[in-house]
């Protein structure tokens, strides 16, 4: 009795089924990269927030949730603009620093 096989092509003839070298190798830990800085710092900046409020630390963040109680707007706004300037420079100087870390990201 014959032996069916598929008619095409022999094996591993295909590009897509031979085993190629990576691009890219993956990093030795998940979270080395350097873009995962920038939410990094943000997350610590923002997170002051709620350890002030728990732990009763003065600072920025209990000022911020004072004064959304106590309906302070112009401290509100300006306490917000400072978390966000914060963040978009912190965004910025993940991004500058990059291409220095990782000489293959190119601008």
């Amino acid at each position: 009795m014959p032996r069916w096989t598929w008619p095409g092509p022999p094996r591993n003839s295909c590009p897509t089924t031979q085993m190629k070298q990576p691009v890219f190798s993956a990093p030795p830990v998940p979270g080395s990269r350097p873009t995962i800085l920038g939410p990094l710092i943000i997350g610590i900046i923002t997170g002051s927030v709620v350890i002030e409020n728990i732990f009763g630390i003065p600072g920025l963040g209990k000022e911020f949730i004072t004064s959304i109680l106590a309906r302070d707007y112009n401290i509100v706004i300006g306490v917000f603009t400072f978390y966000a300037a914060l963040v978009g420079l912190a965004n910025l100087t993940v991004d500058v620093i990059y291409p220095v870390l990782d000489p293959r990201i190119r601008y």
